[in-house]
């Protein structure tokens, strides 16, 4: 379902009333529809340090009063904040699948990482590395946040060591914790021997439903798990990965590689 979030823009003390909204008709099938919240606090109920909001189900009403009406004439005096057009999938509660070391930043991959205005998103190591970080954090150091996965840059998170228990927090809920694993790690190559190449490490492959890949560079290459697993004579283990000459064309041993597992990128190492 599609929602329409208005927030209370605290420029005008206490709530606003939205008188335009209604249809004035309660019995009718499906009435959450039509009786919808009328005010705008002025903060969270539940969080004073955030603006109020409410979610309304874009009814012709609703458009009416964001396009010329109630609504529309509390923007114009900066009353409240644009509204924000959502989808109620977007704001559910997240959920962490893996969180992985990398060998420059921690990768959590998961579903519903993003919150939408007035929330935030934060990520709560507890344990070794004890901290919480705020999105804007993360992304000013040069991590990155998408829906389903979030890499963290090392250098914010330098006490936090496998075992390490991680949360998120996104759109006022609290995701599952989940304990920091080991991520890929390269220990050495076939070297000269590329009929096929042989990579050895730990901890290769990538949780159910998440594939691993083998990236190279010059030539720019990228080789997914089921792509090595299914050429004659490729196999892809945690621990081993081999690679068919069939596949790496142009690759040398003045190639670098990496492996990416669980959305964690390893070591580079040369062909």
């Amino acid at each position: 379902m599609s929602l329409v979030r208005i927030i209370h823009n605290q420029q005008t003390l206490g709530p606003l009333v939205v008188w335009d909204i209604e249809d004035g008709m309660p019995r009718k099938e499906l009435a959450y529809l039509y009786k919808q919240p009328v005010y705008v606090d002025y903060s969270d109920p539940t969080n004073s340090t955030l603006p109020g909001h409410v979610d309304l189900v874009p009814t012709g009403k609703v458009l009416q009063s964001i396009q010329n009406g109630q609504l529309a004439s509390y923007l114009a005096k900066n009353y409240i904040q644009p509204p924000i057009y959502i989808s109620s999938g977007t704001i559910e509660a997240p959920v962490i699948a893996t969180a992985t070391t990398g060998n420059s930043s921690l990768a959590i991959v998961g579903n519903d990482f993003i919150s939408v205005s007035p929330y935030t998103t934060t990520v709560t190591f507890t344990g070794a590395g004890a901290t919480t970080l705020t999105d804007i954090q993360i992304t000013s150091a040069g991590g990155t946040i998408t829906t389903t996965q979030m890499e963290i840059p090392n250098s914010l998170i330098s006490g936090v060591t496998t075992g390490s228990s991680v949360t998120i927090g996104a759109n006022d809920h609290i995701s599952n914790a989940v304990a920091v694993a080991a991520g890929p790690n390269i220990t050495s190559t076939s070297g000269a021997t590329l009929s096929p190449l042989t990579i050895n490490g730990t901890n290769f492959t990538s949780a159910t439903g998440q594939h691993s890949q083998v990236i190279f560079t010059s030539p720019a290459l990228t080789l997914s798990d089921t792509t090595i697993s299914g050429a004659t004579g490729g196999s892809f283990t945690a621990t081993s990965i081999v690679i068919p000459s069939s596949l790496i064309s142009g690759v040398t041993t003045s190639s670098t590689l990496v492996v990416v597992a669980n959305g964690a990128t390893s070591n580079s190492m040369a062909a």
